[in-house]
């Protein structure tokens, strides 16, 4: 071999001339071309070779167990936390704290079968501008929504965020609920279930049930108590409904009142979800949850 440069004669495997320094780029080796295999050998696979599913030697996929568990109805844990009652399990108390980010689990981190999981981030809700003290303002108006994904028309304050419809294993979900701007603690939830969830259930009365079952179960949430009935059972949309009335503690020693109610109407199982701080629960349902119920309509 010779020198490209000084036509000087070089060992094959030589790098550079010896007498002129110059570089002898067909000496050198290149790594794209080198391997360990000997000569005659078959190339190293480019890739794992995948295992088959029916073969003995490939362990099962480890399944992460859920954080709560799934009741035999169907009803998940998911549809609870990923509902916008969540947003009231975080410190709801005059003055501004830091913000605070809820993973339901699983939504809302969702460990439970819900086909919908989102973050839901909260923050400490201020006294409402609008209002001295704890006192909630007033809706200027309200206006008409007909959802018919969840078979219902009902009128809320027109200030109010109706949230796009969740898709969920067993049902579709319907939240609506004072935009974070005005930072009022309360939130109101529907459910319609889908057929197969609703002939899982046994009455109305599960469903209330299942609600408190799931609150318990969220990590930090205390002093659940059953609080009794406000009267005889509701009349909404012309069924009479079964209601459930409780409170529980969060983490931060804020107490949350909720009721929920439940029906079946036309072979259909409805959940209604209402949740509010304490120091606002009573003015809430006489402003706001009230006029809902009572405008509230099936289409069908």
């Amino acid at each position: 071999m010779k020198c490209s440069r000084c036509a000087a004669e070089l060992p094959e495997s030589s790098t550079f001339c010896s007498r002129c320094g110059a570089a002898n780029l067909s000496g050198q080796i290149t790594t794209s071309g080198y391997s360990y295999l000997p000569a005659g050998a078959p190339p190293w696979p480019a890739s794992v070779p995948a295992r088959s599913r029916h073969g003995g030697d490939a362990p099962a996929p480890v399944q992460a167990a859920p954080l709560l568990s799934t009741e035999k109805s169907g009803r998940s844990i998911g549809r609870t936390i990923i509902s916008g009652v969540l947003i009231l399990l975080i410190p709801l108390v005059i003055g501004v704290g830091s913000t605070l980010g809820v993973l339901a689990s699983q939504g809302r981190l969702s460990p439970g079968a819900a086909s919908t999981k989102k973050v839901v981030v909260v923050r400490n809700q201020a006294t409402p501008a609008t209002a001295p003290g704890n006192q909630l303002p007033a809706p200027a108006s309200f206006k008409l929504t007909t959802v018919k994904d969840v078979n219902v028309a009902l009128e809320y304050p027109s200030s109010w965020v109706q949230d796009a419809l969740q898709k969920l294993n067993d049902g579709v979900l319907l939240d609506i609920h004072p935009p974070q701007g005005q930072q009022i603690s309360v939130s109101f939830s529907l459910e319609r279930y889908s057929t197969s969830s609703s002939a899982s259930f046994s009455s109305a009365d599960q469903i209330n049930q299942l609600n408190m079952q799931e609150f318990s179960q969220i990590s930090g949430v205390t002093n659940l108590q059953m609080l009794p009935a406000n009267g005889s059972p509701p009349t909404i949309g012309g069924s009479n409904w079964a209601e459930q009335n409780f409170s529980l503690v969060n983490g931060n020693g804020v107490k949350i009142d909720l009721i929920s109610m439940a029906v079946e109407h036309n072979k259909t199982y409805y959940n209604i979800l209402v949740s509010a701080s304490d120091v606002y629960y009573t003015q809430a349902m006489q402003k706001y949850i009230q006029h809902m119920l009572t405008t509230f309509k099936f289409l069908s």
